[in-house]
């Protein structure tokens, strides 16, 4: 049982006072005398409300404004403190007025029998009580009025009865341990810390998401937990075992970050973003990728209700602005700060936002404070003339990912007598949102789809569709089947509909593009962010068996099918066949099962030239029943899948299986030399050797031959001079770009010298793969495959110089080759030089896949890995010039100067680097940086060529 103290009893620790004196409003600033001021003259202005007239005797029952909150601020005193901070540095006026109010205040509100509830409001009190408790640094000994009225909220905190809940009881807890700290009272100080033990155990989950439903709040309550841990540990007090609860916070506040780096906006809030959060992953998403983190996930689910799911972190050389992005809500729509937004979406693309969520505009009874707490202010169904239950949870029933898409199914009984289902598709690579709206009632009702705009875009309807246009980009939603009556509204007040609130009480107009449609059994067919086909072909759909639809969809890198039923999803670069549809929907991970034999026991008895077309087909339908047998991941793993395609070349038909992956990676060996292969990088011409490949100077186009079960393209760019230039390619949009992919050749193939351009067939182990860094597999270090060809080649045509060259992962790639060309000049470009330091989402991908399972940091397997550590254990010759991007803080901190500093002892070593300002974040250079730094290199054919130009 709590024990009170006596007045007489309590103690009074000032030296508590000035080191708890900290807080928002609450810490000394640069204009703390212009703000004293301004209430010395009798002027009152809290943020955001305007100036306002304040009495000398207040009766505290004022409302200038008819609002809440600014109720709520004028009682809870924390407009004073400006006052107090002057009369600390000296202020006699100051502290005098402090004390005239407070001691009005004190003598007009005792507590219970004030006559506001805003007197006593939770979190007002508290507050209050930092004001009270601060106020006592001004006295070298306190007075007893100011001590007593502590005492007296100190006892009012401590019942339990005049508890808030949320971040309110949190300002509560803190400001009773404060309080308590001050009096040295043990006692309510170990309550204090039980409480908020309490509070986190039920204000977060595992993930580190807080109950209160808004993004804004999310970051709030870190910051005032992390504030309320600031207070221990100044008291002496050990961090309690509840605090690893918000270690996962900021985390999530990236997630909710948008490419433009501010937050998408979910309950009530109005903007903002992590910038002031001191965090890795925030850092990151507010530096457009030039310092921090990224996380590891590019879309997550949370368990409290919010999807976040975007196409990169700006990581492969592709600005972080103009990555995509949405968001989905679900889960209680009750929450402390959260709206009636379960199964909402908001949607990012092209550098804008174009779907958004209408905010919070104030607390308090406005119509425009309706609109957006409720349905219609959501990109939402709303049905006409129902009365809806913000009690009913969104219940979130499917979500499913796959290296094409994810997918999400949501589920709102909040209309009595309707279901809702809302299943959201994303294309990974296409990156739309296929949103498929279902509407079940037995009595018809009207149900009306609405989309609210970003307030900068026109909105222009037509038959099917809706362009939104914000004078620089595009965004198109386009409604296949029966889409409905569309319309727009914008700016209308009778009853509010098609605004969106920017500020506190502040609004603008926005457009809603709605869709209407009246029956009992309703589909609502939604494609967001795809495009028209060349020829002005818009998404379309077929129903090609019972349960099974087929959507086309014209995306951001071509034509893409997606097979909807009802046990998911698939997405295809080909159309479905109308048979064996189950198929494409099997239960469970696919099994890695070990395969009887590999892409390179395939080729055992297979030569380009030699071997005839008979002889193809019987080892490509002996591969084909392998392939049956393993399924695809392991296909993949082991060469089988692009060794089929290897062996099929031009005049053989591959298995339909492998329509998407023939269309994704394109044949490279020539069988019949005078029939050859080509793709862009021009004719293939296939070798039985290395070194009959190395030894054929003469072909411009595409060399490849075996090495393992990997097929090795390059392609080979004959010139003059005594120089070879060789080039490699970082990450690869696998959407957009086919297999093999010859990065700069058309930009470097007119200047006049020998080249070799390197594509990675590291990449076909793994259809997921954006970035393999010439790898090679567990038992093929490609990297001296590389060498080897290249010292070859350099041997036949008689070559006396060499230069390496690569940006991102291809620069890593360069100066691993280099380790066995003594030499050799490396020219690299915003590299990686330690694998295991980049961003683990890519990273661990590709050791996965090409190392499945093995200790990585062996040593033989390590210096695959890690630049300075194979220099150090080879001690090659090697001229390296670094060009780094200087906002690309990651690449700087984590790759170039760790590796300096590791290579530092190393004689044979030479460094320079070239520091340029490219923009924020993993940029790539452009073709004229490029070659102007080649030319630094004195690649002088370059030279020449440019002054020609």
């Amino acid at each position: 049982m709590l024990v009170w103290k006596q007045l007489e009893e309590l103690g009074m620790n000032l030296e508590c006072v000035k080191r708890q004196s900290f807080g928002a409003r609450y810490e000394r600033t640069s204009k703390d005398q212009v703000l004293a001021q301004r209430i010395l003259d009798g002027r009152l202005a809290m943020s955001p409300h305007p100036e306002w007239q304040l009495p000398q005797e207040p009766g505290w029952l004022e409302n200038p404004f008819k609002d809440d909150n600014w109720q709520f601020q004028y009682h809870s005193l924390r407009w004073l403190d400006p006052l107090r901070r002057e009369a600390i540095a000296g202020n006699p006026r100051a502290r005098e007025v402090w004390e005239r109010y407070v001691r009005l205040w004190i003598s007009s509100n005792p507590p219970g029998t004030s006559p506001t509830k805003w007197a006593w409001i939770d979190m007002g009190d508290a507050l209050r009580t930092y004001e009270l408790a601060f106020g006592l640094e001004m006295y070298v000994e306190p007075p007893t009025w100011l001590v007593a009225s502590l005492t007296q909220h100190v006892r009012w905190l401590a019942n339990e009865k005049n508890l808030g809940h949320g971040n309110h009881a949190l300002h509560q807890h803190q400001a009773l341990f404060v309080a308590a700290s001050i009096l040295e009272h043990a006692e309510l100080v170990d309550l204090a810390i039980l409480r908020m033990g309490e509070l986190v155990a039920e204000s977060y989950d595992s993930q580190g998401i807080n109950e209160e439903g808004s993004i804004s709040y999310q970051e709030a309550n870190y910051r005032w937990w992390n504030e309320a841990l600031r207070r221990l540990d100044l008291e002496g007090i050990a961090r309690p075992t509840w605090a690893a609860a918000l270690e996962t916070a900021p985390e999530s506040l990236a997630h909710a970050t948008q490419p433009d780096g501010t937050y998408v906006r979910i309950g009530d809030m109005d903007g903002g973003s992590p910038a002031k959060i001191k965090s890795a992953y925030t850092q990151y998403v507010t530096t457009a990728g030039s310092k921090g983190r990224a996380p590891d996930d590019l879309i997550k689910v949370y368990d409290r209700g919010y999807v976040f799911g975007r196409s990169g972190w700006g990581e492969t050389e592709r600005d972080f602005a103009q990555e995509t992005f949405f968001s989905l809500c679900f889960g209680a729509q009750r929450k402390i700060h959260g709206q009636a937004d379960g199964g909402s979406l908001t949607f990012f693309a092209n550098g804008y936002p174009w779907l958004i969520d209408t905010g919070k505009y104030l607390y308090g009874r406005h119509p425009m404070r309706t609109y957006v707490v409720n349905r219609p202010g959501h990109n939402l169904l709303v049905a006409s003339g129902r009365k809806y239950d913000r009690t009913v949870d969104i219940t979130l029933f499917r979500k499913a990912e796959s290296t094409r898409h994810f997918e999400a199914m949501t589920r709102d009984t909040g209309y009595e007598g309707v279901l809702i289902t809302r299943r959201t598709i994303f294309s990974k690579r296409g990156e739309y949102l296929l949103v498929l709206d279902a509407v079940s009632t037995d009595e018809e009702v009207e149900i009306e789809q609405r989309w609210h705009a970003h307030e900068s875009s026109s909105v222009t309807v037509q038959k099917t569709s809706a362009v939104l246009d914000n004078g620089k980009a595009q965004c198109e939603l386009h409604w296949i089947g029966r889409n409905g009556s569309l319309g727009t509204a914008r700016g209308e007040t009778k009853p509010y509909n098609g605004w969106t609130s920017t500020g506190w009480r502040k609004n603008k107009e926005t457009t809603v593009v709605t869709s209407t449609q009246k029956g009992t059994q309703l589909s609502f067919r939604t494609v967001i962010g795809a495009r028209s086909a060349q020829d002005g072909t818009k998404s379309s759909m077929r129903r090609i068996a019972a349960g099974y639809l087929e959507f086309t969809v014209h995306g951001r890198v071509g034509t893409e099918y997606v097979l909807v039923g009802k046990k998911g999803a698939v997405i295809s670069d080909h159309p479905f066949p109308a048979e064996k549809l189950d198929a494409y929907f099997s239960e469970g991970k696919e099994n890695f099962k070990i395969p009887a034999y590999d892409a390179e026991a395939l080729f055992s008895s297979l030569t380009p030239g030699i071997s005839t077309v008979d002889e193809r087909r019987v080892v490509l339908e002996a591969a084909r029943e392998e392939f049956k047998r393993i399924g695809k991941t392991a296909a993949h793993r082991t060469g089988l899948i692009s060794g089929m395609i290897d062996i099929a070349g031009n005049d053989l038909n591959l298995p339909t299986e492998l329509k998407d992956e023939a269309k994704s990676r394109v044949p490279l060996i020539s069988w019949d030399q005078n029939h050859p292969v080509s793709n862009r990088g021009g004719k293939v011409r296939s070798y039985a050797s290395r070194s009959a490949a190395a030894k054929d100077t003469g072909h411009r186009g595409i060399q490849s031959y075996r090495y393992g079960s990997l097929t090795l393209p390059v392609a080979t760019i004959p010139g003059h001079g005594s120089t070879l230039h060789v080039s490699f390619h970082g990450a690869l949009d696998r959407g957009k770009y086919s297999l093999p992919r010859f990065e700069r050749g058309q930009s470097l193939g007119g200047l006049g010298i020998n080249q070799l351009v390197f594509a990675d067939p590291t990449l076909d182990i793994d259809p997921d793969l954006s970035l393999a860094w010439f790898l090679g597999t567990a038992s093929q270090d490609l990297h001296q495959e590389i060498a080897k060809f290249i010292n070859e080649r350099m041997k036949s045509l008689g070559l006396e110089r060499l230069v390496l060259s690569g940006s991102s992962g291809g620069g890593f790639a360069a100066l691993q080759v280099a380790t066995f060309l003594p030499g050799s000049t490396v020219v690299a470009f915003n590299p990686q030089t330690s694998i295991t330091s980049y961003y683990a989402r890519m990273a661990q991908k590709a050791t996965d896949a090409v190392f499945r399972g093995l200790d990585v940091s062996s040593s033989d397997l390590s210096q695959r890995l890690n630049v300075a550590e194979r220099y150090r254990v080879h001690d090659p010759k090697v001229d390296i010039l670094f060009v780094q991007n200087d906002g690309d803080a990651h690449h700087s901190t984590e790759h170039r100067e760790p590796f300096l500093a590791a290579v530092a002892e190393l004689p044979n070593i030479t460094t320079r680097t070239i520091t340029e300002s490219w923009g924020a974040g993993h940029r790539s250079p452009n073709s004229e940086v490029y070659l102007r730094h080649l030319a630094e290199v004195d690649l002088r054919p370059l030279v020449d060529a440019m002054a020609k130009d």
